[in-house]
């Protein structure tokens, strides 16, 4: 019977696993396909630190932290505590390899489907940062429209260098849940 549940948390998980997209090779994939100039609704509420690595097929494995926005009301510290090594990533998954990262929810703008971006270079985490920058000037009472663009600069040697742009394009609206959302009209 012990292969039986494992069949099923194996069926569960791929069910609920969602697509990760990442910046490779100059331009943005989501598994093999290229989705570089596309639009998705960026949920910065859900901005997450986290872990990659990847499993001996290839597969990327993510593993979510604490949120960026979860700290203390002093200000001093996160409400949860690191008790990895200093400069280590404490990873459970299984795989070798791992490296600190930021994780990003998307939702396409045209599907409606589940993404993740997973910056997991300094480029990546610069794009997300400056993101943040534009977010927390718009007073963060709407969701960024972002069209994932590439852009250009110079490595420590000179050379060109692709990196990774979230370019905002608009914003959508959204309105948290009060206690006055009981469908009773004034």
């Amino acid at each position: 019977m012990r292969n039986g549940y494992f069949a099923i948390g194996q069926f569960l998980q791929s069910a609920c696993a969602t697509r990760c997209i990442e910046f490779r090779d100059g331009g943005f994939y989501c598994e093999d396909e290229e989705v570089t100039g596309r639009k998705f609704i960026a949920d910065l509420q859900k901005l997450k630190f986290g872990s990659v690595a990847r499993d001996e097929n290839g597969a990327v494995i993510v593993r979510e932290g604490g949120s960026l926005w979860d700290f203390s009301p002093d200000h001093r510290g996160s409400r949860h505590k690191n008790d990895a090594p200093v400069g280590s990533v404490s990873d459970a998954s299984g795989a070798s390899g791992s490296e600190q990262t930021i994780v990003l929810p998307l939702e396409d703008h045209e599907s409606g489907a589940l993404v993740k971006f997973v910056a997991d270079s300094p480029d990546g985490r610069a794009a997300i940062g400056r993101l943040c920058n534009l977010y927390g000037r718009h007073c963060g009472n709407s969701n960024a429209i972002v069209k994932l663009t590439t852009c250009r600069h110079r490595d420590a040697k000179g050379y060109p260098v692709k990196a990774p742009e979230l370019s905002v394009v608009g914003w959508e609206g959204w309105y948290p849940s009060s206690d006055m959302d009981d469908d009773i009209p004034f």
